[in-house]
């Protein structure tokens, strides 16, 4: 037998027999759990096939025109996508919430989520995986005007961090070590962005860890919202750039971007 095709019939004909106008379904977990199977398990983890998915689940509830059914449905996947288990995922998070959410096809919701929502949707739209990363202007432990857009390597990893932050000081040495183990053989190099509001910590904290041979900045005129226009609501906040500065990963763990390089340099190659 053709084991694809079984797959494709049985992922084409999951929803049959399924009352989208059905409500009380809403209140059991079966409901949940079907949107899980199919999402998890039956579509490619990738974000055009969930994006896809997503909207295949979400018309089918649309068209029944029952509001407690369409609501739970653009809710829950809505939700669901809001914190993406892989690289570029966001961006199925921004394409629910801004066609369903600010596009007023949710049945359901209050002035205030909307307006929450629109503010999010603002900020990760600009840094979404494929887009071009927003210029960083900063000023180097010198007192030197310094810009990511003058870094030529072929990868950047944009390093958003805090001094004061635990989790930035335990990725610090792994990004060191992987700074030095690729900085001729990939052209690797960090740009560093402390966000803190004390800059003799920032300039510590470089001495500490012994990271001098990376590319520090500092807001010396605070006036960057780094949450608004980078998205650094928690730290560290990475992001992996080309030579175009394109983003080509955020809010990747330190520990996964040895493999991340790895992979994306066998497809460059392919």
């Amino acid at each position: 037998p053709d084991s694809a095709w079984l797959f494709h019939y049985y992922k084409a004909h999951f929803w049959d027999n399924f009352d989208f106008s059905d409500e009380r379904l809403v209140r059991t977990p079966i409901l949940q759990r079907k949107i899980d199977r199919y999402m998890q398990e039956l579509t490619l983890q990738q974000t055009d096939s969930l994006i896809q998915s997503a909207d295949f689940i979400i018309e089918k509830a649309l068209k029944a025109g029952n509001k407690e059914m369409q609501a739970y449905c653009i809710w829950y996947l809505t939700n669901q996508a809001e914190n993406p288990t892989i690289i570029g995922g966001d961006a199925v998070f921004v394409h629910l919430a801004d066609k369903y959410y600010l596009g007023g096809l949710m049945p359901i919701t209050d002035p205030t989520t909307v307006e929450n929502i629109r503010e999010k949707v603002n900020t990760i739209k600009p840094v979404l995986v494929g887009k071009t990363m927003p210029a960083l202007s900063l000023t180097d432990t010198a007192g030197k005007a310094i810009s990511l857009n003058d870094l030529k390597n072929k990868y950047v990893i944009l390093f958003f961090y805090d001094p004061d932050c635990g989790h930035c000081r335990q990725s610090t040495p792994a990004l060191k070590a992987l700074q030095e183990k690729y900085k001729t053989t990939l052209d690797l190099q960090v740009f560093a962005a402390s966000v803190a509001r004390a800059p003799e910590q920032w300039k510590k904290y470089i001495r500490d860890f012994g990271v001098q041979n990376w590319v520090h900045g500092y807001d010396y005129s605070f006036r960057i919202n780094f949450r608004k226009e980078y998205d650094v609501n928690n730290t560290p906040m990475i992001y992996v750039l080309d030579k175009n500065k394109k983003i080509i990963a955020r809010r990747i763990p330190v520990e996964q971007l040895e493999s991340f390089l790895d992979y994306y340099e066998q497809t460059l190659s392919a």
